[in-house]
């Protein structure tokens, strides 16, 4: 099943960006990015290294679980 979106770090934190599952190279340093939740980020080197502590966008969580759970439905 192939992603719409994957975490990436950037900006102190992991946000959603578009998936790279099919683009010719992954994320690299310079790639420029629209977050879902809204924000243009530009991706440095440190973005890249592994750190255990990095807060998740709570805005691009809610986004993201809005985006992939299954449709309400409303009985009466």
């Amino acid at each position: 099943m192939s992603r719409l979106f994957e975490w990436q770090a950037s900006s102190g934190g992991l946000h959603a960006i578009p998936s790279t599952e099919h683009s010719s190279f992954p994320p690299l340093p310079g790639a420029e990015y629209t977050t879902l939740c809204g924000l243009e980020i530009v991706l440095v080197a440190d973005d890249f290294r592994r750190r255990v502590n990095r807060p998740m966008c709570g805005e691009c969580c809610s986004t993201w679980v809005r985006r992939i759970s299954p449709p309400k439905v409303v009985r009466r």
